[in-house]
């Protein structure tokens, strides 16, 4: 199965070789250790679950993969791709290559959920910003 990005309600950017992932729905956000961003970034280049594994030399338990991606579903920050993605060039699987493998962490932060949740844009009224969904 391939997956893309649950977009619009999640963004993410790869800042120094790490991953952060924001739910903007939930207000948590994320960070993705270990072979995590390689992982992902497999995952949003079209590769499918299964040929994830290959990217590592010797390949990855594909277990732990799948219990990654299985986190990753749960939180709603990957969903099922909607269109047919065409196969990843061997030149694209080859920049992704994440060498030896180190099992995946997806890290949850919820320290700011508050801040994420105020829409500074639609949430405007005579109360003044911030403001918050429940005032």
């Amino acid at each position: 199965m391939r997956f893309q990005l649950n977009s619009p309600d999640v963004i993410q950017e790869t800042i120094e070789g790490e991953v952060i992932v924001v739910h903007l729905v939930s207000g948590s956000y994320y960070s993705l250790l270990g072979s995590g961003a390689t992982l992902w970034n497999g995952l949003l280049a079209g590769l499918a679950a299964a040929e994830l594994s290959t990217l590592f030399a010797p390949p990855a338990d594909p277990d732990v993969i799948h219990a990654f991606v299985a986190q990753l579903q749960q939180e709603q920050l990957l969903i099922p791709a909607a269109d047919p993605q065409p196969a990843v060039e061997p030149a694209a699987r080859a920049a992704l290559s994440g060498g030896s493998f180190s099992p995946p962490q997806l890290q949850k932060f919820s320290d700011m959920q508050e801040l994420l949740l105020v829409d500074p844009i639609h949430e405007v009224k005579p109360q003044g910003w911030p403001l918050t969904k429940d005032q």
